[in-house]
């Protein structure tokens, strides 16, 4: 299994994977992050971990499963992390994501999201760089394929894919505030939308329509 995870990445997630009682001892896993700081967090906690941009990365061997944890979305151009995503994986081989919804966030969860996120962003548990990412779970199978996930929570994904490479990583984003310095709008659904419009990051359905052109089909759980 491959995983990717961007500039944040301190391998919890992955510790959990290798250690989870159905998987202790059956998967080989190797994570990539272009953050040096979080590579080396990884390997702390005894992990494979190397120090990859996802569209750069090569590697002499396929894979059964690729995961990208919340990771995609800052990946530009998206259709050729796709495109790269499929040349890794073995035929049969799945790709999962968990990724944001955005666009389903409505204005009775924005309240609910902001009234905590202000306590403790004011009580200084948070700051205003705490990381948005929207939840989902998707997935794409390869026979010549891929898959994807998200949370307002997007469900998960899989796809027989079809046959068919410049590059950027955006820039993180905070659901709070577009700057620490810069009050936050007060209309609390353009405050949600506001970081990840101005970072030019993509929606789920963006998401999901880049992986039904490379995938075809695509189940979300």
């Amino acid at each position: 299994m491959l995983m990717f995870k961007k500039n944040q990445g301190n391998g919890g997630f992955a510790s959990l994977l290798l250690s989870h009682e159905d998987l202790k001892g059956k998967i080989n896993l190797k994570a990539i992050d272009p953050s040096e700081s979080a590579v080396n967090e990884c390997k702390r906690r005894g992990i494979n971990a190397e120090l990859h941009d996802f569209i750069t990365f090569e590697s002499p061997n396929k894979y059964d499963a690729i995961l990208f944890t919340l990771s995609l979305h800052h990946i530009s151009p998206l259709d050729q992390a796709v495109k790269k995503a499929h040349l890794l994986l073995n035929n049969g081989g799945i790709v999962i994501l968990d990724e944001f919804a955005r666009e389903k966030m409505d204005l009775v969860t924005a309240r609910f999201f902001y009234d905590i996120y202000d306590v403790l962003l004011e009580c200084g548990v948070l700051t205003h760089v705490f990381k948005t990412h929207q939840h989902g779970h998707h997935g794409a199978q390869k026979q010549h394929s891929h898959h994807h996930h998200h949370h307002q929570h997007q469900p998960h994904e899989t796809a027989q894919p079809h046959s068919h490479h410049q590059h950027e990583h955006h820039s993180s984003s905070s659901p709070s505030s577009s700057s620490p310095s810069q009050a936050p709008p007060k209309d609390l659904l353009e405050r949600w939308h506001q970081p990840f419009l101005s970072h030019g990051l993509p929606s789920s359905e963006e998401i999901q329509s880049v992986l039904q052109n490379n995938f075809g089909e695509i189940k979300i759980t």
